[in-house]
């Protein structure tokens, strides 16, 4: 689940900047990319679609790279298979 997670973070973060997917560092800071919050509130409503999550505006905080968000969905996941 975590690779299938990050590799579509990371295909979507490269076609937001227009980056090889290659090129892209799991755990470089979003913004060091050259991505903006803007971008970021896009990743959060295409992961709230793929997965069928309620992440909340509130968490865009924690996504701050790829790392990050997939770590987020992975415990909101988590979670919900628990619940």
């Amino acid at each position: 689940m975590r690779e299938e997670i990050t590799a579509l973070l990371r295909s979507e973060v490269s076609r937001m900047i227009e980056l090889p997917e290659e090129s892209i560092d799991d755990a470089a800071r979003l913004d060091e990319l050259g991505m903006d919050s803007l971008q970021a509130l896009q990743l959060l409503v295409l992961l709230e679609r793929t997965y069928n999550l309620q992440i909340g505006e509130q968490e865009l905080q924690h996504f701050t790279s790829i790392g990050a968000m997939t770590d987020l969905v992975v415990s909101y996941l988590t979670v919900t298979k628990a619940g």
